[in-house]
């Protein structure tokens, strides 16, 4: 599984947290948790290209580039 992959390349003390709340969310979205309360169902195949897709949306709201203004800026300083 490809988010499998990208999760296993992320490594820290200040990322750690939100990688282990993806694995939780992709495996309730796989497989389910029917020991939550209520249940929850697997609503996607491991394969489903939205599972991806909604990996990176989630990626993307996390791990914003901080410098893109800043380097845009001088970008155009540049021309």
């Amino acid at each position: 599984m490809r988010i499998a992959l990208a999760l296993s390349y992320i490594k820290g003390l200040r990322v750690d947290d939100w990688v282990f709340q993806q694995v939780r969310e992709v495996t309730n979205k796989v497989y389910g948790n029917h020991l939550a309360d209520p249940p929850i169902q697997g609503i996607w195949a491991d394969t489903n290209e939205w599972l991806w897709q909604d990996f990176l949306q989630n990626f993307e709201a996390a791990f914003v580039d901080t410098a893109l203004v800043e380097q845009a800026y001088a970008d155009l300083l540049n021309l």
